[in-house]
């Protein structure tokens, strides 16, 4: 309001900088959104203190991931009160259209998906913790999947390629035979500890 007068510390002159900015190009009239962080900051807060501890290592460094190259350079340096669902719309536009060293390359819609889920769970734990009054991103739709072509194994040829993988390396046969009898993917696979497992049953 004016008349009145706020202060505020920064981590870094570069913040400083960045609340500086802000304010001179008008966004940041209101002081309450800039209390909020960065869509980046937030991301990678929730990466540590959620994804780190609660996610395989496969899995966690797949979000880091899809963080880095899909969401922060559109998102990164929002503040999360001025998010909007037309933001994650945008980042589904460009991830339809992503282009690497200059060409057009299509990511699949699976791709695409797991971005926009990724966001919306981000967001959904910032509501969650108070940061932001509802999801913003709820409602956004996903890209369109084309229709599942399965091609299962047939007992035979299960059989038949367990019986050639016990001959030539045994150890990766058990983990090939885990995965036809319980239906786990390579990283949940890869995540189990003896802790995981029910011996008695």
């Amino acid at each position: 309001k004016a008349g009145q007068r706020h202060s505020k510390w920064f981590q870094d002159k570069s913040a400083a900088k960045r609340f500086e900015a802000e304010l001179r190009a008008g966004v940041a009239h209101n002081f309450d959104v800039l209390e909020t962080p960065t869509f980046a900051a937030w991301a990678d807060e929730w990466h540590r203190t959620h994804c780190m501890v609660e996610k395989a290592e496969s899995q966690w460094r797949s979000d880091a991931r899809l963080i880095r190259l899909h969401l922060a350079p559109v998102l990164g340096e929002v503040r999360l009160k001025l998010l909007r669902a037309s933001h994650l719309v945008r980042v589904r536009d460009n991830l339809r259209a992503k282009t690497a060293h200059g060409k057009r390359h299509r990511l699949s819609p699976k791709t695409v998906n797991l971005a926009l889920a990724l966001a919306k769970k981000i967001m959904a734990s910032a509501a969650e913790r108070e940061l932001v009054a509802a999801n913003p991103f709820q409602g956004v739709k996903m890209a369109r999947l084309p229709p599942d072509r399965f091609q299962f194994w047939s007992i035979d040829e299960r059989e038949t390629f367990l019986a050639f993988a016990d001959e030539r390396d045994p150890e990766f046969s058990r983990l090939v035979r885990a995965a036809c009898h319980t239906g786990l993917r390579l990283g949940e696979l890869g995540g189990l500890t003896m802790a995981d497992i029910d011996i008695a049953r």
